[in-house]
C-alpha cells in the first residue's frame, strides 16, 4: 500500500508539471499531492529523522551505542609521516643526552626565552632602552675607566 502511493504521487508530480509548463493552475492538484504525501509518510521532515545523521557527533553516537571500539594500531610507524616524526624525535634525544654542551645551551635558550616574556609581560618599553643605550654609545672610554 505504501509503494502504491508512493507511485500515485510521482504520477500525480508528473501532471503537474505538465500543467505547469502549459499555464495551467495546479492548486487542487498541489493539495491533493500534499495529502498523498502526508498519508505515504514521506515528507521531508519524517524522511530527514529517521535515516540521515546530520553531524559527526550523531554518527559516533550511534556506533558507540553498537559498541564499537576503534582499534587503532598504537606504537606502528602507519605511515611515512609517523616514521620520520619517530626519527627526529630519536635524534633531538640523542642530541640532548649525548652531545655534550647542547644540554647547557638549550637550558639557556629556554631562560633567555622565559625572561624575554618577563620583559614582554611586564611593560618594558623598548624605546626607553634604546634612548638609554644611545647614550652610552656617545661616552668615551674613559668615561669607563676605574682608579685602582
Amino acid at each position: 500500500m505504501h509503494e502504491d502511493q508512493i507511485k500515485k504521487a510521482c504520477k500525480l508530480a508528473l501532471i503537474m508539471e505538465e500543467k505547469l509548463r502549459a499555464g495551467v493552475e495546479i492548486d487542487k492538484d498541489l493539495k491533493a499531492y500534499d495529502t498523498l504525501c502526508k498519508s505515504a509518510g514521506i515528507t521531508t521532515t519524517e524522511i530527514k529523522d529517521g535515516n540521515d545523521f546530520n553531524s559527526w557527533g550523531e554518527i559516533c553516537a550511534y556506533l558507540e551505542k553498537l559498541g564499537f571500539k576503534p582499534n587503532y594500531a598504537r606504537g606502528a610507524n602507519n605511515d611515512e609521516v609517523d616514521k620520520s616524526l619517530r626519527i627526529m624525535q630519536y635524534q633531538a634525544r640523542y642530541l640532548y643526552v649525548n652531545e655534550t654542551g647542547i644540554a647547557d645551551e638549550i637550558k639557556e635558550r629556554i631562560e633567555a626565552l622565559k625572561a624575554a616574556d618577563r620583559l614582554t609581560n611586564s611593560g618594558f618599553d623598548w624605546d626607553e632602552y634604546q634612548e638609554a643605550a644611545a647614550q652610552f654609545d656617545d661616552m668615551d672610554e674613559e668615561d669607563f675607566k676605574v682608579e685602582v
